[in-house]
């Protein structure tokens, strides 16, 4: 077995190189067209989602404190018009070679901008590299900014398998996701076959894990790697449902690589599907960050430990492994050998089940909690801006009632009575940008906002740009497909941010949840359909003072003394659509055509 691997590793390594080299003569974005060419043949025909990875959230059109109905939730689009601006400095690194090492990749208070900011803190999210971003290294010349080196990363080099001489020798792996491209990963990132353990939550059914299956079957059947589907639509307490109850609009769509080494765990908790088209070309962040092993902390715990291991409890994954090679345990049981104490991001789960309202432990109430806790933004008007790849049947009652009162922390009462045009801004491709956008239409799969949803007369007023903004932000992704997820506070200023969440939550009820009285019995509880996960940052939760607030990156001044710069890849403060913008449908068919030719996501 080890010596096929090593060839399969060597064969993948040799392939990865050459498509490097091969993209390294060309002068537009590499394989934009064949990508499309590519998910057609590697997703089924039928659902216009099945082409690249597209839709990855069911959703539901809810009345709030009824029963939930159905609801298309909607995957990110495409932007326009802004070209990604090149980052240039003293570095001379080539990408593929560079060994990016655990500090930089995780440690928050390592040094991560040109300028020397707040107490030199970093937060700890990253952004996806793309074909975009490699193109605009090969005009440079391989020179990277000082910013953009840490604030980027591809899968690999989150991965840990940046230089294939220096990476640490995994002892096990946990992946969980809506869709994984096995096929894909194998080529990609083939060092991972040869982990001992792996185990993968997935929620798509086009999620074969059959190549990955035959790689790692031992000559006497024994297989490496465990793969669980996990549906909560299905039957209750079966294989993929290990829930109580059915939830018909349930879905699988948290986002995570957990990975145990010798003597300590990297997390990653991200957005991105694992596809070609989500991790090649669309905007994706990613949280990351590496945790020892408790060493005489054996018995202590704190917050993030109880709250990651409370979420993967609900996945009833009971299989003991021998993880560091002793005796047999479950995963909870191994995550608990870790220190988790240096986290300095709060959990925000969503898992499916009817919760009680007063534990605050999921969705709305875990993040409302969070908020209170750790954000100085009591008693703040300023609106809350949600930028999400997925929409699906929102309603006036929700947004004003629920929503809102979580996320701004103003009383029900208040948000009823105040527009609610100065309380929330909805990030959301328009149909030029998703035209011109570098996948073009296709790329607009990944934001299914079907034409009934979109086009509701709440949400018109709401809806802003993905690609406007000044441009003295290096990192706006105008041209990518959006398939990111963040939901911040605008301070005061209107030009920073009183806190920051980067998830796998889309903007839609199933996701976040909604208080339901029982008609039955007249008790209350909190209702979710999805399994979703997401990371809250706040200038307080990395040790800044309280008037510090987060900003994005600017090719002018990182140096305030009140100030955080993040990775942010639009516009702080988004522009609202013009007069003759429209929101982004992958239902529609359109007069205008994109660079391929296509009139839409259909073809």
């Amino acid at each position: 077995m080890d010596e096929t691997l090593t060839k399969l590793f060597a064969e993948r390594r040799a392939q990865h190189q050459a498509r490097d080299r091969a993209a390294t003569t060309s002068n537009r974005v590499p394989d934009a067209q064949s990508q499309q060419e590519t998910s057609a043949k590697n997703y089924p025909e039928g659902s216009a989602s099945d082409h690249i990875c597209l839709s990855d959230d069911g959703d539901s059109q809810s009345k709030v404190g009824e029963t939930t109905g159905h609801e298309a939730d909607n995957k990110t689009g495409t932007s326009m018009k802004q070209k990604r601006p090149r980052s240039v400095d003293s570095s001379d690194s080539q990408e593929p070679d560079r060994k990016i090492s655990a500090k930089e990749m995780g440690d928050t208070k390592s040094l991560g901008q040109d300028g020397q900011g707040h107490r030199n803190i970093q937060v700890p999210m990253k952004l996806l590299t793309t074909r975009l971003d490699e193109q605009n290294r090969r005009a440079t010349d391989g020179k990277d900014s000082t910013s953009f080196r840490s604030t980027h990363a591809t899968l690999r080099e989150l991965l840990g398998f940046e230089n294939p001489t220096e990476y640490r020798q995994m002892k096990w792996l946990v992946a969980a996701n809506y869709l994984v491209d096995f096929d894909f990963l194998m080529n990609l990132v083939p060092e991972l076959l040869s982990c001992p353990i792996s185990i993968f939550f997935y929620g798509s059914a086009h999620s074969s894990p059959e190549p990955w299956r035959r790689a790692c079957t031992l000559p006497n059947g024994t297989c490496t790697a465990n793969f669980v589907q996990l549906k909560p639509s299905d039957a209750p307490n079966s294989p993929t449902n290990p829930l109580r109850y059915t939830y018909r609009f349930g879905v699988h769509h948290t986002k995570m690589f957990l990975i145990g080494y010798e003597s300590e765990i990297r997390v990653i908790i991200y957005t991105a599907n694992i596809c070609p088209g989500d991790i090649h070309y669309k905007a994706q962040g990613a949280y990351v960050q590496d945790f020892p092993l408790k060493g005489n902390k054996a018995d202590s715990s704190c917050q993030f430990e109880n709250d990651l291991v409370s979420y993967m409890e609900t996945y009833g994954y009971k299989t003991n492994h021998q993880w560091d090679g002793g005796n047999a345990t479950q995963l909870t049981e191994e995550l608990r050998r870790y220190d988790f104490s240096s986290a300095q991001v709060v959990l925000i789960p969503s898992t499916p089940g009817y919760h009680k309202i007063d534990q605050a432990e999921v969705g709305l109430l875990k993040l409302r909690e969070t908020i209170r806790q750790h954000a100085k933004c009591l008693g703040s008007s300023t609106p809350v801006v949600c930028q999400f790849s997925s929409m699906g049947s929102l309603n006036a009652k929700w947004l004003s009632s629920q929503f809102l009162p979580a996320t701004s922390l103003v009383d029900p009462t208040t948000a009823a009575s105040t527009p609610i045009t100065d309380q929330l801004k909805l990030v959301y491709p328009t149909v030029e940008e998703i035209r011109t956008s570098v996948e073009g239409y296709i790329g607009g799969g990944s934001v299914p906002g079907g034409i009934k949803n979109v086009n509701k007369p709440l949400l018109q007023s709401l809806l802003c740009k993905w690609s406007s903004g000044r441009n003295d932000n290096p990192f706006q992704m105008g041209t990518n497909v959006p398939h990111i997820k963040t939901f911040y506070q605008l301070g005061e200023d209107r030009a920073s941010m009183n806190w920051l969440l980067l998830t796998s939550h889309n903007l839609s009820i199933t996701a976040w949840g909604q208080e339901q009285t029982s008609k039955k019995y007249g008790s209350k509880s909190f209702f979710i359909q999805h399994w979703e996960l997401g990371v809250f940052f706040s200038p307080q939760l990395l040790g800044a003072g309280s008037n510090c607030r987060f900003v994005p990156y600017s090719t002018t001044d990182n140096s305030s003394e009140s100030s955080i710069p993040v990775a942010l890849p639009y516009s702080v403060n988004p522009e609202p659509y013009g007069t003759d913008d429209k929101p982004w449908a992958w239902d529609a068919q359109y007069e205008e055509p994109d660079r391929f030719g296509r009139f839409g996501v259909a073809g």
